[in-house]
């Protein structure tokens, strides 16, 4: 093997790592809002606290469930692996946080 035959497997094994991170943080904020979100609007209708740990069980089985292909494959073939993971990344904690926070300004209204 080459120099570059390393570089390019070192570059593959530093992304599939970043990606698992990302996941793990992603998932994580997901269970997160899912919990607070629970927590402030069904509870109080006499149903069953969550823990996080079962907001992200939720969470990822609603995501198994509804899942749909983004119709935009092209574009996505075109785009370099850290950039769909970046976007994907910052689409999922900026979404979070925004429910999270409008789910707060509503339960602070209550």
């Amino acid at each position: 093997m080459t120099t570059d035959d390393d570089e390019a497997i070192w570059r593959g094994l530093q992304d599939i790592a970043v990606f698992f991170l990302l996941l793990i943080v992603s998932v994580t904020v997901r269970g997160f809002v899912f919990s607070e979100l629970w927590g402030w609007f069904v509870v109080p209708l006499g149903v069953t606290d969550l823990s996080v740990g079962h907001a992200i069980g939720l969470a990822m089985i609603v995501s198994y469930l509804t899942y749909q292909a983004d119709a935009r494959s092209e574009k996505f073939e075109r785009q370099a692996f850290q950039e769909l993971v970046g976007a994907a990344f910052v689409r999922v904690i900026s979404s979070g946080m925004m429910f999270w926070g409008i789910g707060w300004i509503i339960h602070s209204m209550t």
